[in-house]
């Protein structure tokens, strides 16, 4: 991720890690339909985060625009 509108789905996927990441990510969990299952809001570098149920995860900047985090949040649920 290079700037606060980048981000990356992951799938499948339902385990992360942020080591060697230089900022905290916000995390979108989404099950096998797509739907959002969870929200991890602040997910500090060098930590695990694991989804019981995911298959996928959406990972952007923890900093990035509310507008796009909203934006995320309307489109899965």
């Amino acid at each position: 991720m290079r700037g606060d509108h980048d981000g990356i789905w992951l799938q499948p996927c339902a385990c992360i890690h942020t080591f060697t990441m230089t900022l905290p990510l916000r995390l979108f969990w989404l099950d096998t339909s797509g739907r959002l299952i969870r929200e991890d809001s602040w997910v500090a570098p060098n930590r695990v985060r694991f989804c019981w149920g995911a298959a996928s995860v959406i990972e952007i900047s923890a900093r990035a625009d509310p507008k796009l985090r909203n934006a995320i949040r309307r489109a899965l649920i």
